[in-house]
């Protein structure tokens, strides 16, 4: 049972669907001015590139990163309508603006302050361990592994004219004043007027709830939210650098090293800004480069040709010929080689979503979308299991895994299953519409309706459709968009993140009108 399972105030109210009207957000590159790479696309090409491409300029220094170890400021039990099982967990607002990453149960976002960017590092008990600051066009970031076990957070810098600098050591001090400008107890969310943080108005045709205005159909979430990114980066990203940071400690691990330009895959994939998915003819295969954790030089890679997927805790994926390759960077050695699952192009693969890093899943998908496009015209993609390359289950735009009921939810157009260990169909869910999943965990399932504009909420124990958030409080919606393994939780409200910690409150039933 997980951590919140066991309090006993948790019964969860199974009625109908939630829904809501979500903002449309589209995707900016991060360091780059002409477009930028989708979250689940995968750069084109493999790591035989040169990152220095522009001679004259050398990384410099980057930033210090200032440790901190208090907790970021609390949030009012009833400055945010939350799932029922959050209620009694203290939440935090570390002022991110923009979809955070997690490794280890440390969270790791970004907010947008004095014309830049400061990176906080949080632990999912709501203590901030870090931060750091990094101009306003760098909003590319990713989270990995060394071979000895140590997370860090790669984050992107610009470049200055001149010779190589010697990394920071991570005892300097961040600027006055740098801590975080979100909500405290009095509030949250104030700042924005997203969408998404509506209450739950009116009653929906197949029973659910609406606010009675739709949005747009919405994409993966992106890097930064910002109608476009800052005018003051590079067009070709020739002038960037990227750093790793230890997540627990602050300490620099390596860098700046030279990249050609913002991550375009998941991991520590870099290539020329304009890349995406399944497009291998906007940029030289040859300039997309993959970087080693451990050192952030250019994973060993054997083979020519190749198309890099994603790096992910220190192996790469990739496309060799008509293999599908996951190996060790630091050294090319082959976890496991099997071929290119069916009806997934070699040109056009490229891993959906994020990869979650405490499940063993990932989904490769061909084209530019999966079974929710064109209705149902584009091939979708298949779910493999990440230790062996074994397809779990085709037909999958995307999955996720609820660790707290032991079910995989994937979903492919308007069908959303749930599936065992074993791979074995258990639950299903057939919408009215193609939809979105955000994630999953402690039992429900969030997903997307972007044409109707609402949530879909799913309990992954029985596949009914349910609205579990505390109707008795009059606030702005929280919409989880990533839980940690012990269930803290990152949650999207009027285009802010707040963090749902493991931290009991423990004046929870002393609150007045709970």
């Amino acid at each position: 049972m997980s951590q919140r399972g066991e309090v006993a105030v948790l019964s969860r109210r199974a009625v109908c669907a939630s829904g809501i009207a979500l903002p449309v957000v589209g995707a900016v590159a991060a360091c780059s001015t002409d477009g930028g790479a989708d979250e689940r696309g995968a750069g084109a090409g493999a790591g035989g590139g040169t990152a220095g491409d522009g001679a004259s300029l050398q990384p410099r220094t980057p930033p210090p990163v200032e440790v901190v170890g208090e907790r970021a400021p609390l949030v009012a039990w009833d400055a945010l309508r939350l799932p029922l099982e959050m209620t009694v967990m203290l939440v935090v607002d570390p002022g991110w603006t923009a979809p955070a990453q997690q490794l280890d149960g440390i969270l790791v976002g970004y907010s947008e302050q004095d014309g830049g960017l400061q990176f906080q590092a949080v632990h999912e008990d709501g203590t901030i361990l870090w931060r750091t600051t990094r101009p306003a066009s760098c909003t590319g970031f990713a989270l990995s592994r060394t071979r000895d076990g140590r997370a860090c957070a790669v984050l992107m810098d610009d470049r200055a004219e001149g010779g190589r600098s010697e990394a920071a050591g991570s005892d300097g001090a961040g600027a006055d004043g740098a801590g975080s400008d979100g909500a405290g107890a009095d509030g949250a969310g104030s700042d924005g007027a997203g969408a998404d943080a509506v209450g739950l108005h009116g009653g929906g045709a197949d029973g659910g709830v609406t606010d009675g205005t739709a949005a747009a159909p919405a994409g993966p979430a992106p890097p930064n939210e910002s109608d476009s990114p800052n005018e003051s980066a590079s067009s070709n990203g020739s002038d960037l650098s990227a750093t790793a940071i230890e997540l627990r400690t602050g300490e620099i691990l390596w860098g700046p090293v030279p990249v050609p330009g913002p991550p375009v895959a998941p991991g520590l994939v870099f290539g020329p800004a304009g890349n995406t998915p399944g497009d291998q003819s906007v940029a030289d295969p040859q300039a997309v480069v993959v970087l080693d954790p451990d050192s952030g030089e250019e994973a060993m890679l054997d083979a020519e040709g190749q198309r890099v997927l994603a790096e992910h805790q220190g192996s790469v994926l990739f496309i060799a010929g008509d293999r599908l390759v996951f190996a060790e960077a630091h050294d090319g050695s082959e976890h496991w080689a099997v071929s290119l699952p069916n009806g997934i192009d070699a040109e056009t693969a490229h891993v959906a979503g994020a990869i979650h890093p405490d499940d063993d899943f990932l989904v490769v998908a061909g084209s530019d979308g999966g079974a929710a496009d064109a209705g149902g015209d584009v091939p979708a993609g298949t779910l493999l299991n990440r230790s062996s390359g074994a397809v779990i289950a085709e037909q999958a735009d995307a999955a996720a895994q609820d660790l707290a009921a032991e079910v995989t939810v994937v979903v492919s157009g308007r069908d959303v299953r749930g599936l065992d260990d074993a791979g074995e169909e258990v639950r299903h869910h057939e919408d009215v519409e193609p939809v979105t999943l955000l994630c999953a965990g402690e039992r429900l399932a969030y997903a997307i309706r972007p044409q109707e504009g609402t949530l879909l909420v799913l309990d992954t124990l029985g596949g009914r459709m349910v609205q579990p958030f505390d109707l008795d409080v009059d606030a702005p919606m929280g919409i989880p968009e990533l839980f940690t393994a012990r269930a803290a939780t990152v949650v999207r409200s009027q285009g802010r993140r707040f963090l749902v910690t493991t931290t009991l409150d423990e004046n929870f039933g002393q609150r007045e009108g709970s």
